[in-house]
């Protein structure tokens, strides 16, 4: 009419719910009839949302709890390349070995057959200099040991020792190389990725803490 104002039409409610797709009500326990969506009735409604929340958390579920079912040791950085089928092909190799106080997991100079990952606790890391021990550092939950045997197979280099009581995780070279089962190609050089990079990570550190020391 003469002097009305127009503006954006607003949808009515009712033809809001028309235009829902006749599927998305019925997932959720609810029947379109005549252009309005209504409950079956609130029990078969409340059925309707626990199915789909149990399906959601059964998903979740495998989601978040697929390496906490092999193990602390999945949860280190180095292995987070790796899919479900190769954590699965390792974890019957792994081992756990819980170490006291002063117990030592490998003394340098003597062979290297595995890598070792540390999830609880510390480990110092020291090596025989020309005046005595030298320490090289700490290696804490989610770190590793042996990582540089794993590359040139030699003798350990440097002893490993619980400072704290610790628990680590034993993971034979074998396995990684894929001789004894354990892992594809694929996941053996995703995980010398991860571990690269963590020896990366660790000689940076040294290099900033030995040239922190050298200025003081």
């Amino acid at each position: 009419p003469p002097g009305s104002r127009s503006g954006p039409s607003v949808p009515r409610r009712d033809d809001a719910i028309a235009s829902v797709p006749r599927s998305v009500p019925r997932v959720f326990g609810l029947e379109a009839h005549d252009g309005r969506t209504r409950p079956r009735n609130a029990r078969s409604a409340a059925r309707g949302l626990l199915r789909r929340s149990e399906v959601s958390a059964s998903v979740l579920g495998w989601l978040f709890g697929r390496r906490r079912s092999h193990g602390a040791w999945a949860n280190a950085p180095c292995f987070r390349g790796l899919d479900a089928k190769d954590l699965d092909r390792l974890a019957p190799h792994v081992t756990e070995r819980r170490l006291a106080a002063g117990e030592a997991l490998v003394e340098e100079g003597a062979p290297a057959t595995s890598l070792f990952v540390v999830t609880e606790g510390s480990l110092e890391v020291s090596r025989q200099g020309d005046h005595g021990t030298v320490s090289l550092g700490s290696v804490n939950p989610g770190g590793l040991v042996g990582e540089v045997a794993l590359f040139d197979r030699g003798r350990r280099s440097a002893t490993a020792r619980a400072k704290t009581p610790a628990v680590v995780w034993e993971i034979p070279f074998s396995c990684i190389d894929g001789t004894r089962g354990g892992l594809s190609a694929e996941g053996k050089l995703r995980l010398l990725t991860g571990v690269g990079a963590a020896l990366a990570a660790r000689v940076r550190e040294g290099g900033e803490a030995s040239a922190a020391a050298a200025r003081r």
